[in-house]
C-alpha cells in the first residue's frame, strides 16, 4: 500500500514566510538574526518564520489545493548544515511541483541563487517496493556554514482531493520557531474541514470577495516532537461544479463503503482462486478455523512480497486471481486473496486499513484514504470470534500480529461501510523473553558455557524474522546481539519454531557462547558486577526533544539468568542485596545475586508494562534507567584461595 510521502522538505525543513512570486527576494536585515545563545545548545538552526499559503481551486480533473510554502532558516551550529539538502517529493498522478527558488546568504556576505531548472530529478521509493511512480527533486545548497541564511519557496499541486488531505499542518517542530501561519482560499460554496490537535491556535475565518480565507497563526515554539506540537488537519468535505454539488466521504463510515466500491470487484473469486483453494486445502480438516488457518499460512508463505505501485495502485490491489498467477504481491494484494479464498469457502472477512507503526500508535484524523493508513490486513469471522490476521508477517503466526499493528484504530472495509475498530496491544503476559546461561569461569577470567532461550508472542517476531534473513555465521552474530546479553561470541546454534506452517510455535534457541574475559588482578581476584553479563535494560530517555513521547516497544517480560561454576578453590565475597525497582505503569525490575553448590548466579527480570510514555514522565523514566544500571554496577569478589595460601 503506497506510504503517505513525507517530503524532507516538508518535514526536516518546514516551510516559513510567504513572499512574492517570481524570483526576487526582499532585502535582508541581518542585524535582525538572533543567535545560538538565544536557544538551547541542542538546536541546530531556528526557524524565524513558518508560513504556508494554499489556494483550492477547480480545473478540467477536479478539484486541486496548490500550495506555497516558503522558508526562512538560519543556521546555529555545523550539525545545522543538513538543511542544505532540499527534497521535494512528488508523483506522477497526485501531486506536481509548479514552481520554486532558493537562496543561501553566507556569514562572509556570499550569496547564492537557485530556480527549477537547477534541481535533479529522480525515482524515490523505499528497498520494498519494486517499481512506484514516487519522484524527488532534490538539491544541495552550496555555502552553507554556521551563521547561514537559507530561505526557499516551492509551490506544489494536489491533485486528488478525495484521496488527500488538503494539509498536516505543524505550528512547531524538531527545532525552534520564531513564528507561523497558515493560510487557505477556498472559493465560496466549498466548504472545508478541519481537525486542531495539541492546541490552542489562533484561528480566524474571513470573506474575501468569491473566496473565503481560513488563518491559523502560532507564535515562538521551541524544540519538541511531531506528536506533541499544534497541529491542524484540513479536507475538502464539498464542491461545486457547474452547479451540481460534490461530497468527498463524510465520515469512516462513508469512507469504507467508498473504499469497497473501488475495491470490490478486485476480491471475485475466479477459477484461479478456485483452484488453489480446493489444491490447498486438501486433506485440512472441515472447520472454519483449520482452513482460515491453511490459507492464511499458505498466502503468507507463499506469495513473495512485492510492491508496484503506480497511480491508483497505491491503495487499489490487483485482482485476487493476478497475485496467484505472478507469485507475488503486496499487503493489499496478499489480504484481498485472504479474503478472496475465504470467500470460497464461506468463510466471512473484511480487509482491514490500517497504520503500521513504529513505535507509537497514530489515531485516526479526516476521513481521507491518503491521511491515514499505509498498511492492510484482514479480519476472519470464525465461530470462536474474530480474528485479526497479517499475512504480510512473514514470521507471524495466525492468531498473532506484529508490533507494528497493535494498539491501532484500524478501519474495516465493507459494502455497508464501518466504524472504526481497535486492534489492543498484546499484555506482558502475552509476550516473554527468557534466557539462562550455565558457564565455568575459568582460572584466567574466561567465561564459556551454554544457553538456552525462549521467545513467545511478540518477543518471538522479531528474533524468528532476523533468523530467518540470515544463514550460518551472521546468524551467531545476530543472535549474540539480540540476546540481552553481553556475549563475546555464540557457536553451535539450534533453533525450533522457525518455520511457522499453520501452528503458533514459540521459538526456541539454544548453543554454546562465550562472555569477554572478566578482569582478573596479579593477587588473584576478580571482581565482577551483573553488567558485565547483562545489556541494559531500557534505553534512556534522551533530550533531543524533551517534550515528545517516548516508545518502550511492546509490553513484555524478559528474565535473564547466568550461572557460573568457579574454579576449585575459588570464594565469593559477601553478595550484594537483592534489588527490586517500580515505575507504576510503566515497568517493574529486580535483581538478585544467590549462591549455588559450585558458584553463583544472578538473575535479572524486567517487565514492561506499556509501549510508551508521555514527555511528562521521561524523567521519572530516566531516574528508573540509572537506578538500575546502579544496581547492576555492585561488585563481587571471586577470591582463588590457593593464589593466597
Amino acid at each position: 500500500m503506497r506510504e503517505r510521502l513525507l517530503f524532507f522538505l516538508a518535514l526536516l525543513c518546514p516551510a516559513l514566510l510567504l513572499c512574492s512570486c517570481g524570483n526576487s527576494w526582499a532585502e535582508l536585515d541581518t542585524t535582525q538574526f538572533p543567535t545560538a545563545a538565544e536557544f538551547d545548545d541542542q538546536s541546530d538552526v531556528v526557524f524565524l518564520r513558518h508560513e504556508s499559503r494554499i489556494e483550492l481551486k477547480l480545473l478540467d480533473e477536479g478539484p486541486v489545493a496548490d500550495t506555497t510554502y516558503h522558508a526562512q532558516i538560519l543556521v546555529l551550529r555545523e550539525a545545522g548544515k543538513k538543511y542544505a539538502d532540499l527534497a521535494l517529493g512528488y508523483d506522477d498522478h497526485y501531486t506536481e511541483i509548479l514552481d520554486f527558488k532558493a537562496r543561501v546568504h553566507g556569514p562572509n556576505g556570499q550569496s547564492w541563487e537557485y530556480t527549477l531548472d537547477d534541481l535533479n530529478d529522480y525515482p524515490a521509493f523505499p528497498s520494498w517496493i519494486l517499481f512506484a511512480d514516487s519522484r524527488v527533486r532534490h538539491l544541495t545548497l552550496e555555502g552553507v556554514v554556521v551563521g547561514s541564511f537559507i530561505e526557499y519557496e516551492y509551490t506544489r499541486r494536489k491533485k486528488d482531493l478525495e484521496v488527500l488531505e488538503v494539509v498536516d499542518w505543524h505550528f512547531g517542530g524538531t527545532s525552534p520557531m520564531v513564528s507561523s501561519r497558515l493560510d487557505i482560499l477556498v472559493p465560496s460554496g466549498w466548504t472545508l474541514e478541519k481537525l486542531e490537535e495539541n492546541g490552542p491556535i489562533d484561528f480566524a475565518q474571513q470573506k474575501e470577495g468569491a473566496v473565503e480565507r481560513w488563518t491559523w497563526k502560532g507564535g515562538k515554539t521551541g524544540r519538541t516532537g511531531w506528536r506533541e506540537t499544534p497541529r491542524v488537519l484540513v479536507r475538502l468535505a464539498t464542491w461545486q461544479n457547474a452547479g451540481q454539488a460534490h461530497a468527498n466521504p463524510k465520515d469512516e463510515r462513508a469512507l469504507s463503503a467508498r473504499v469497497y466500491e473501488l475495491t470490490e470487484k478486485q476480491y471475485v473469486a475466479d477459477e484461479r482462486v478456485r483452484r488453489l483453494f480446493a489444491g490447498i486445502t486438501e486433506g485440512v480438516d472441515d472447520t472454519p478455523e483449520a482452513i482460515a488457518r491453511r490459507v492464511f499460512s499458505w498466502v503468507r508463505d507463499h506469495i513473495a512480497y512485492c510492491a508496484i505501485e503506480i497511480g491508483e495502485g497505491g491503495y487499489i490491489p490487483h485482482e485476487a486471481g493476478a497475485s496467484i498467477e505472478f507469485g507475488y504481491g503486496d499487503c493489499k494484494d496478499k489480504a484481498t486473496l485472504v479474503k478472496s479464498l475465504l470467500d470460497v469457502a464461506g468463510i466471512p472477512s473484511r480487509p482491514i486499513l490500517i497504520h503500521a507503526h513504529n513505535g507509537l500508535p497514530s489515531p485516526f484524523g479526516l476521513p481521507t484514504i491518503g491521511g491515514n493508513f499505509n498498511h492492510q490486513i484482514v479480519v476472519i469471522d470464525l465461530p470462536s470470534g474474530s480474528v485479526f490476521a497479517d499475512p504480510t508477517a512473514k514470521h507471524v503466526p495466525f492468531g498473532e500480529l506484529p508490533w507494528s499493528d497493535q494498539g491501532n484504530d484500524v478501519l474495516p472495509v465493507t459494502e455497508e461501510g464501518s466504524a472504526l475498530e481497535h486492534i489492543p496491544m498484546t499484555t506482558v503476559d502475552d509476550n516473554l523473553w527468557a534466557v539462562s546461561f550455565d558457564g565455568t569461569l575459568d582460572v584466567d577470567g574466561g567465561v564459556v558455557g551454554s544457553f538456552e532461550a525462549l521467545g513467545v508472542g511478540t518477543s518471538a517476531h522479531g528474533l524468528r524474522g532476523m533468523l530467518q534473513r540470515r544463514r550460518g555465521k551472521k546468524q551467531l552474530e545476530l543472535l549474540a546481539d539480540e540476546m540481552g546479553l553481553r556475549l563475546e561470541a555464540v557457536n553451535n546454534l539450534t533453533a525450533d519454531g522457525l518455520e511457522l506452517g499453520d501452528g503458533t510455535p514459540p521459538i526456541k534457541v539454544s548453543g554454546s557462547a562465550s562472555f569477554e574475559p572478566l578482569h582478573r588482578n596479579d593477587s588473584g581476584y576478580s571482581l565482577v558486577s551483573a553488567s558485565e553479563f547483562f545489556d541494559e535494560v531500557l534505553p534512556e530517555p534522551d533530550n533531543v526533544y524533551p517534550g515528545a513521547a517516548w516508545a518502550l516497544g511492546f509490553p513484555k517480560r524478559t528474565t535473564q539468568t547466568v550461572s557460573l561454576a568457579l574454579p576449585l578453590g575459588s570464594k565469593v565475597s559477601a553478595l550484594p542485596e537483592a534489588v527490586t525497582l517500580e515505575l507504576p505503569e510503566v515497568a517493574h525490575y529486580e535483581l538478585s545475586w544467590s549462591a549455588t553448590s559450585t558458584g553463583v548466579e544472578v538473575k535479572r527480570e524486567m517487565v514492561v508494562l506499556t509501549h510508551s510514555i508521555g514527555a511528562d514522565a521521561r524523567d521519572r523514566l530516566r531516574d528508573f534507567v540509572r537506578s538500575t544500571r546502579r544496581a547492576e554496577a555492585a561488585l563481587v569478589l571471586f577470591r582463588d584461595e590457593e593464589d593466597k595460601q
